[in-house]
C-alpha cells in the first residue's frame, strides 16, 4: 500500500501518538544488541545493589516522559450514605470533559509491538 511512498509507510508518519516506527533489518539488530547488553548487565549485577553496574542510555528520558504524563483521574462516587443503601454501580460516568482528559494522557500504545 505505501511502497512506493518516498516518506515511508502513511501510518508511521501520521501517527498521532508517534508510538509506530518502521522497523527494518538495522533497527531490529540494534534492538537485539540493546537486549543483550541490558542481559549481560542485569547478569553481573549482583542483586543487592542499588545502582547498576551499566547504565541505560534513554532511562533518563522515559522517566522525564512519565514525569510530565498528567496522572489518571478517578470517575466520581455516589456518596457514602446512597452507596450503603444498595448494590448497584457507585462510580459515575466521565463527563465529556473529564473523558477528553483522560484521553489526552499519553498511553504509549504499540511500545512493545516488536517484542
Amino acid at each position: 500500500l505505501c511502497q512506493g511512498r518516498e516518506a515511508g509507510p502513511a501510518c508511521v508518519e501520521n501517527c498521532p501518538a508517534q508510538a509506530l516506527t518502521l522497523a527494518d533489518d538495522e533497527t531490529l539488530i540494534t534492538l537485539a544488541k540493546q537486549r543483550r547488553l541490558r542481559s549481560a548487565c542485569q547478569e553481573v549485577q549482583p542483586w543487592q545493589r542499588a545502582t547498576p553496574l551499566c547504565s541505560q542510555p534513554n532511562a533518563g528520558a522515559k522517566v522525564r516522559q512519565m514525569a510530565m504524563t498528567p496522572p489518571r483521574g478517578e470517575p466520581d462516587k455516589l456518596a457514602a450514605e446512597v452507596r450503603k443503601s444498595h448494590f448497584e454501580e457507585i462510580y459515575q460516568p466521565f463527563t465529556p470533559q473529564q473523558a477528553q482528559q483522560q484521553a489526552a494522557r499519553c498511553l504509549t500504545c504499540g511500545e512493545h509491538s516488536i517484542c
